[in-house]
């Protein structure tokens, strides 16, 4: 009789603590963009329940730490959507064994309007400030909009601009700097090289 309620103790122990998982997963944003609503569901779960960030926004760059008590397993579900609307998506991540770092490569296929997602880091060493920047694909037949908006590219800085949805990682870059002179890079491969511009680049 011993052996049967120490059994019967060992499964009962078992099934509770099966039933009944508590831990984090800490997300953090490297997708370029700023997070504005994350969804943590568990995987037997049939909807992905509340937003967990709240009134919050998840940075570029940033970790948030999302506890969850009392669930059926560690695996769990993950949705993010991003301040454009993108959504990205990751599935089964057992949060007892990963946490996640959320990137363009979670990007879900049906955002996806080209093939190359990424970003090019561009390092003013001319000398002087650059006020107008312009970075279009090699396949637009303009200069599309100054990605600089209201900021200024002070000399010896440096700024990430991020690109998505592209039909292709060649791109032209122009900048304008404080005096009205101009400097362009034809066919640049952003997926292997970023850019310092310098005067030998100026037109």
């Amino acid at each position: 009789m011993k052996r049967v309620l120490a059994l019967f103790s060992v499964l009962f122990l078992f099934s509770t603590s099966a039933a009944a998982f508590d831990g984090y997963v800490d997300v953090t944003n490297n997708t370029g963009y700023d997070i504005y609503y994350l969804y943590v569901s568990n995987a037997r779960s049939d909807s992905w329940e509340e937003d967990v960030l709240g009134d919050d926004i998840l940075e570029d760059g940033e970790t948030v730490r999302v506890k969850v008590h009392k669930q059926k397993t560690s695996v769990f579900d993950i949705r993010a959507e991003d301040e454009d609307g993108d959504t990205y998506t990751v599935w089964e991540l057992d949060i007892a064994t990963e946490d996640l770092v959320l990137t363009l490569d979670h990007l879900d296929a049906g955002n996806d309007q080209g093939d190359f997602d990424g970003y090019v880091d561009v390092t003013n060493n001319t000398g002087y400030d650059i006020f107008y920047l312009y970075v279009s694909n090699e396949e637009s037949s303009d200069w599309e909009e100054d990605v600089l908006g209201d900021d200024i590219l002070a000399n010896g800085e440096t700024v990430r601009v991020t690109v998505n949805n592209q039909d292709s990682s060649v791109f032209d870059i122009r900048a304008e700097d404080e005096d009205g002179d101009t400097y362009t890079i034809w066919d640049l491969d952003i997926a292997t090289e970023d850019l310092v511009l310098t005067l030998d680049h100026l037109d």
